[in-house]
C-alpha cells in the first residue's frame, strides 16, 4: 500500500472518502466480529481493516504524539488532511474556509497538494468551486498554524472565526439575483492571464447570471444540490466573492461581498425646480418637468438631466460615451446587444391597450420630444408607484403643450 497518498482522485471526479482514523480495536474484539459475521465477503473485509490498521499503528501512534505539541512532519501531513474536513486559509486577505476533497504528494515538487472546494453561485445554481493549496516540503516538524493551510479545528480562534464565515456567507446568499449596489474596495480582474487587484469605488449591478453570459467558465464544476436554504455548513464555504458590474469603470470584475453596501441615494436632487404658474394641481410632476431659476423655457431637455432621473427613481444609470461602441458596425452591434443584456425586462410592466397604442400613433412628435416625454411619464409613474400607462404620458403631454 502507498501510505503517501491514501487519498487519491477516481476517475469520475469523485473523491474517496476515508473516515478519521483510530485506534485500533483488539485483536480479540476483531476476532468476535469476524467470526460472528456470516457474510464471508465482509468477514475478509474485517481480516483485511485489522491487518491494515496494525501496520499504521506505529503511524497513529507518531502522529497522535505530534498532534499534542501542534506540530507535524512532511510524511505525516496525509495523517491530517482527511477528506470533508473543513480547512482555512487567507486567500486575497480574507478568511476562507474550504472543504477538502483529497491530498497527495507531488514526486516531482515534493510538495504535499491539497485540492478542496468551496461553494459558489452562477445565477441558477449553486455549485462547487475547485481550489487547489500546495504545502511546500520542509525539513523535521513545523507547527499547524504556520501552513498557509490547515484544518479549521487547529485555529487558535476556532468559534470565532466559524461564526464570522457563517455570517459573512449569510449576506453572500442574500445577494443571490439582481442587485444595484454601492461598491468600494478592492476588485479582481483578469490581465493578460494574471489576476490583478484594482480599486473601485463605484455604483454596481450585481447579476450573476448576466455576468457567465459574458465571461464564461469552461472549467470542470460539480452543482450540488440543496433542496431549502443553505445550511451553516454550507455558508462556512461559500466564496465571498460577487460576480458584478461597475457602472463607473465598464468592467466586469469580481467583487467581495464586504466591500457592497446600499446606495446612498440623493433625495435633493430636484430641490431646486418649481412648478410652472397655474399647475399646482400637478404637485405629483415636481420632480419630473420643473422650471430652473434659469427659467429655461425647454425645461423637459434641459432640466430634467439623466443622473436626476437616476436617483429619483433609484435605478442604475448606463452612461454611454461614443469612444466605448466603437468605429466598426458590427462593434456597434455587439455592444448594444450587450447593454440591453444588462437591462432587466420590464416591459410586462406598462399598461397599454391596442386602443392606446392607436392613440399615441397619431402623434407627430419628434425623437427627442418622444424620449423626454416617456422619461417624464416614467417618472411620473415611479414616484406614485403605479405602472406607466397611457394616461400618464397624456398628462406630461398636456402640461408640455400648456408651458410651450
Amino acid at each position: 500500500m502507498d501510505y503517501n497518498a491514501p487519498y487519491r482522485s477516481c476517475r469520475a471526479g469523485r473523491y474517496l472518502r476515508v473516515r478519521p482514523m483510530r485506534a485500533p480495536r483488539p485483536e480479540r474484539q476483531f476476532t468476535e466480529v469476524r467470526d460472528s459475521e456470516s457474510d464471508e465477503t465482509v468477514k475478509s473485509h474485517i481480516g483485511l481493516l485489522y491487518n491494515v490498521l496494525e501496520e499504521l499503528q506505529d503511524v497513529i501512534s507518531r502522529k497522535n504524539d505530534l498532534l499534542r505539541n501542534g506540530v507535524i512532519t512532511s510524511d505525516l501531513l496525509w495523517t491530517v488532511f482527511e477528506p470533508n474536513r473543513v480547512i482555512f486559509s487567507i486567500v486575497n486577505g480574507r478568511k476562507r474556509a474550504f472543504r477538502l476533497d483529497a491530498g497527495e504528494f507531488d514526486p516531482f515538487t515534493r510538495s504535499y497538494q491539497i485540492t478542496a472546494s468551496c461553494i459558489d453561485f452562477d445565477g441558477t445554481k449553486f455549485w462547487q468551486m475547485p481550489c487547489g493549496f500546495p504545502i511546500p516540503p520542509y525539513e523535521g516538524t513545523k507547527p499547524i498554524m504556520s501552513f498557509s493551510v490547515f484544518l479549521l479545528i487547529y485555529h487558535a480562534n476556532q468559534a470565532l472565526t466559524r461564526k464570522d464565515l457563517i455570517y459573512r456567507g449569510k449576506l453572500w446568499s442574500e445577494h443571490k439575483g439582481h442587485h444595484y449596489k454601492q461598491y468600494e474596495g478592492l476588485a479582481l480582474i483578469d490581465f493578460m492571464n494574471r489576476e490583478v487587484k484594482y480599486n473601485v469605488n463605484s455604483r454596481i449591478i450585481i447579476d450573476a447570471e448576466a455576468y457567465n453570459a459574458f465571461k464564461p467558465d469552461d472549467s470542470s464544476t460539480f452543482p450540488i444540490s440543496i433542496s431549502s436554504d443553505l445550511t451553516d455548513n454550507h455558508l462556512l464555504v461559500t466564496t465571498p466573492i460577487l460576480q458584478e458590474y461597475s457602472l463607473k469603470d465598464k468592467k466586469r470584475p469580481e467583487f467581495f461581498i464586504d466591500g457592497v453596501s446600499d446606495i446612498v441615494w440623493n433625495a435633493r436632487a430636484f430641490d431646486s425646480l418649481v412648478l410652472p404658474h397655474g399647475h399646482h394641481d400637478f404637485e405629483e410632476l415636481i420632480l419630473a418637468f420643473a422650471q430652473t431659476q434659469s427659467k429655461n423655457i425647454d425645461i423637459f431637455d434641459d432640466t430634467l438631466t439623466a443622473e436626476s432621473v437616476a436617483e429619483v427613481m433609484k435605478v442604475p444609470l448606463y452612461v454611454l460615451n461614443a469612444s466605448d461602441q466603437g468605429t466598426s458596425a458590427s462593434r456597434v452591434e455587439e455592444h448594444m446587444k450587450a447593454i440591453l443584456r444588462m437591462v432587466p425586462n420590464n416591459s410586462n410592466k406598462a399598461g397599454f391597450s391596442e386602443n392606446d397604442l392607436e392613440e399615441m400613433a397619431g402623434l407627430q412628435p419628434n425623437g427627442r420630444q418622444i424620449k423626454n416625454v416617456l422619461k417624464t411619464a416614467s417618472l411620473f409613474a415611479r414616484t406614485q408607484g403605479i405602472d406607466l400607462s397611457c394616461g400618464r404620458i397624456q398628462t406630461v403631454m398636456k402640461v408640455r403643450a400648456s408651458v410651450l
